[in-house]
């Protein structure tokens, strides 16, 4: 995977406005190459009930009620009719001193493969 344009950077991205940039990818085993596509990364903002709705199931480790102590993010391909769409990836972003720390992330490889990584020991999650 390479970024044929610059990334933004977790603290660039508001609410509900998304921030546009271009990579390109390649998927095995379905043999598809220099796939180039648009994303889009929005910071999303969390209900005041304090539950974001998630289009997937969290780990246990990171427990619903502590989703308010992170900044989450959503990546999605800006186009539909590319060869191989992935479904949306998710970050929760955790800032500290030093900056922004990912603590957890969905991210799929392809349609059916996706992996749900999380840091451990889990900081800053109200536990």
């Amino acid at each position: 995977m390479r970024f044929l344009s610059k990334i933004p950077s977790w603290e660039t991205a508001e609410v509900n406005n998304a921030l546009v940039y271009v990579r390109s990818r390649s998927e095995l085993p379905s043999y598809l190459s220099n796939i180039e596509e648009p994303l889009k990364l929005t910071r999303m903002a969390i209900p005041a009930y304090g539950r974001l709705t998630l289009p997937f199931a969290l780990s246990e480790a990171l427990p619903r009620f502590s989703m308010t102590n992170y900044t989450w993010f959503r990546e999605q391909i800006v186009s539909d009719n590319l060869p191989s769409a992935l479904p949306e990836s998710w970050f929760a972003v955790s800032q500290e001193t030093g900056g922004a720390r990912v603590v957890f992330s969905r991210q799929c490889v392809s349609a059916q493969m996706c992996f749900q990584f999380l840091q451990w020991p889990l900081r800053g999650a109200g536990q």
